[in-house]
């Protein structure tokens, strides 16, 4: 009834007050109920309540909205190419095995991702191989001859010649089969040269030749500290990735062992006081016997795969290594 009293003027409302008042503690006096207490906030219902600064809908850390619904510190995320604490790399992806484990949390600095594949079973028939042949100048070198040889038997499969301008371009037939060849490039007055690519091929490929006179490449051999000798052959390994980026910082050795061992420098040039790849990835292994050689190639901690070389004597072997 209370509610429904006009009241004027502050005698009248002030008694009212009072009246309020008495009838209220007389309700509680008599055990009459209180008004409900709001809810408390419950973290995880994805409804803002209380004092949360977020609700995602769960109870769970490490997704930006804490397990008390407390807005979180992002932290780094692997795969998004950004190098962030505790992260040692971040090659933009969660894959593993590449340049960047798929943690992030270590990594090689190159592409492994083909280590332990299985080649291709079959080929284009038949492969076409083009390319040029320079010296080590850069200058186009003109009718030199240019073999493609199958690596088990020694069998000529295919020969061209270079035009003025170093270029040439050799078909071979495979007959669908997958096998070993190399380049073999020979021109007056020049060192024998072959080069072998990291995997037998089965598709068409190009290659660039760098071929050299003995008075040259008896200059290289001097910077590694030997005197070459032409009863011994000399491999010039270059260390390439899964994505064929060269590696630096790698390591080469040989069974039988070089005489001695040169790294090349970013410009191909010699560099005695280096002991590893730098970014040329170029390594010369000089005076090594005839016949096959077993290269082992080592870099941050990884192994590229064992490949067998044959080395001729008073030659230069080139041979690209992938993992």
């Amino acid at each position: 009834m209370a509610n429904r009293i006009a009241v004027r003027g502050g005698r009248g409302t002030w008694r009212f007050a009072l009246a309020a008042t008495a009838l209220g503690a007389a309700g509680a006096a008599a055990g009459c109920p209180k008004p409900p207490e709001p809810p408390l906030p419950e973290c995880g219902n994805g409804v803002l309540e209380g004092d949360e600064a977020c609700d995602d809908f769960n109870p769970f850390d490490g997704d930006g909205c804490s397990s008390s619904c407390m807005l979180e510190t992002p932290g780094p995320v692997c795969g998004d190419g950004v190098v962030e604490p505790p992260e040692v790399c971040d090659d933009a992806n969660n894959v593993g095995g590449d340049a960047c484990a798929g943690d992030c949390l270590s990594g090689t600095g190159f592409d492994t991702s083909c280590s332990g594949m299985p080649g291709p079973v079959s080929a284009s028939d038949p492969i076409d191989v083009s390319g040029s042949v320079g010296d080590p100048a850069g200058a186009p070198i003109d009718g030199a001859l240019v073999e493609v040889v199958r690596a088990s038997d020694g069998v000529t499969l295919a020969m061209g010649s270079t035009d003025p301008s170093g270029a040439f371009a050799v078909p071979y037939p495979t007959g669908g089969a997958v096998f070993d060849a190399f380049l073999r490039a020979t021109a007056a007055g020049l060192l024998p040269t072959m080069l072998y690519l990291p995997r037998p091929p089965n598709q068409d490929w190009g290659a660039g030749l760098v071929m050299t006179d003995a008075a040259t490449h008896d200059l290289f051999a001097a910077a590694a500290g030997v005197t070459a000798d032409p009863a011994f052959g000399t491999l010039l390994v270059t260390v390439l990735d899964c994505g064929f980026a060269r590696v630096e910082g790698a390591t080469v050795a040989s069974a039988p062992a070089a005489a001695g061992i040169l790294y090349l420098d970013e410009s191909f040039q010699p560099a005695p006081a280096l002991s590893a790849t730098s970014a040329s990835a170029a390594a010369v292994l000089f005076n090594l016997p005839p016949g096959d050689v077993d290269v082992t190639i080592d870099a941050s901690g990884f192994t590229w795969a064992p490949r067998i070389v044959p080395v001729v004597a008073d030659a230069i072997t080139f041979s690209d290594r992938m993992p």
